[in-house]
């Protein structure tokens, strides 16, 4: 029997969703699979960033009452970061099993320490020192490093008062104000959580508005609910310093000369992917200016058998799409064919109320000088609205105005993120706006909001 020329077919580098899924999917095929990875089981995803801020806001919604609210006076107790904490901890922890049982079952090797090539087929295992403690052989490889945030060297991140997103959750008590430095996915999130806990929030973005990439009229959704709920925006406004005071409060300066005052501060501002330190600049791996790991439709890098999936190869940086391309980059590398990425990407913002959308906005449609017609829904008008207390979300369909092929759907409101993907099968079985007329839904359910848009659409286009 011949020997085998490497120790393993494939090593993956990172714990995250792309390197989860990596794994697991060329452990499926029998084979060789390592994964390497210095602290996280799970990667910054489940213990940093999406499950425990997704567990800190369900947390919230239901130690308030939130879905209460236009049933009754919201009276209960205000929680604690203590009670809201609680519940993020034990997420993380089943979580952390359920990854180590699916990895451990499937044979996968976890290997702990900090991966750096050697070359194209050896990887040295360093610890927390720096010294190589292990040198790997492995066929191909996968890079899943996934990013970190970026700070400011001018900024003090002391985890007490000045916070950047990795470490939010670590603060002892909630607040009575603060300051959320971004308007994009991860400000408003916490922002929307914040507020519903009864703290005050200003929101500094640089931008002229918060979250660019939604729908015009979602965006102004959520914006007049926050600001019902006494959220305040600094716009077109950039920090030019922020220190702790001896009051222990915290001062955030901004470009316009105006001054904000709060208890706690929090950057969550853009992250940076984590590919320099991993020595791939030896392999001639052509990454851009940002350090994103640049990749053909197969995830392969500008070295034949390295491939790379998830943030590090830039957007649209989720974890639902690091998954997916995870499991296609793992397939590819080990010659398994598969389903190529598709283009059709639902997107998920799960501020209170939640957001989610797939397919271009009007605004994208208009510039593109595709024609359509727009259907729209509010949950008020379906008796599971008025049920679960959602009263105040609503769908778009978009749709062609020739074809009557769905092009878009936008949802806010509770479960949207859920919701969306009756309309995304729609869209990716290149459907039209008549499968919902002509096809019945469960009632009460907010799904109907689907056939409400699509006649709303349709008396819209007849109209013209």
């Amino acid at each position: 029997m011949p020997t085998k020329k490497y120790a393993y077919d494939l090593l993956v580098l990172g714990a995250g969703p792309a390197g989860q899924k990596a794994a697991l999917a060329a452990a499926k095929f029998n084979k060789k699979v390592a994964m390497v990875e210095p602290k996280f089981i799970g990667g910054i995803c489940t213990h940093r960033g999406t499950v425990p801020s997704k567990t800190f806001r369900e947390a919230a919604i239901h130690l308030t009452d939130y879905r209460l609210r236009f049933v009754e006076p919201l009276t209960r107790k205000k929680p604690t970061m203590e009670d809201l904490v609680k519940r993020v901890d034990w997420v993380i922890h089943n979580e952390v099993l359920t990854i180590e049982g699916q990895l451990k079952k499937n044979n996968v090797d976890i290997i702990a320490g900090y991966g750096f090539f050697k070359d194209n087929h050896h990887i040295y295992i360093k610890n927390v020192l720096g010294e190589v403690i292990q040198t790997i052989s492995f066929d191909k490889a996968i890079i899943a490093t996934g990013t970190k945030p970026h700070l400011r060297d001018d900024i003090e991140y002391d985890g007490e008062s000045i916070f950047y997103t990795d470490i939010i959750l670590t603060m002892k008590n909630l607040p009575r104000s603060m300051t959320i430095v971004g308007g994009g996915i991860i400000g408003c999130e916490y922002a929307s959580i914040f507020s519903v806990l009864g703290v005050k929030v200003t929101v500094v973005e640089r931008r002229d508005d918060i979250l660019s990439l939604v729908d015009r009229e979602l965006r102004a959704n959520l914006t007049h609910q926050l600001e019902s709920r006494k959220v305040q925006f600094c716009l077109n406004d950039s920090v030019t310093s922020c220190i702790k005071t001896s009051d222990g409060h915290v001062i955030t300066q901004l470009d316009s000369g105006r001054v904000i005052k709060s208890e706690i501060a929090a950057f969550c501002t853009f992250r940076t992917v984590c590919s320099t330190a991993i020595g791939i600049d030896k392999l001639g791996i052509v990454i851009d200016s940002r350090g994103v790991i640049q990749v053909d439709k197969n995830f392969r890098t500008s070295k034949k058998n390295i491939y790379a999936a998830g943030d590090v190869i830039g957007h649209p940086a989720l974890a639902s799409t690091s998954f997916e391309q995870g499991r296609i980059a793992a397939h590819r590398a080990i010659g398994e064919d598969t389903a190529d990425f598709s283009p059709a990407l639902p997107i998920g913002i799960y501020t209170i109320p939640e957001i989610s959308f797939i397919g271009q906005t009007e605004s994208q449609l208009t510039e593109a000088k595709i024609p359509y017609c727009v259907g729209k829904a509010y949950y008020k008008d379906t008796s599971r609205g008025s049920i679960i207390g959602a009263l105040d979300g609503m769908l778009k369909l978009v749709f062609h105005l020739d074809t009557r092929k769905l092009l878009s759907v936008h949802i806010i409101g509770e479960d949207a993120t859920e919701l969306l993907h009756v309309g995304q099968a729609v869209m990716e079985l290149g459907g039209t706006v008549d499968y919902f007329m002509d096809h019945t839904f469960n009632y009460p359910t907010l799904a109907e909001t689907y056939k409400y848009a699509a006649i709303s659409g349709i008396n819209r286009m007849q109209d013209r």
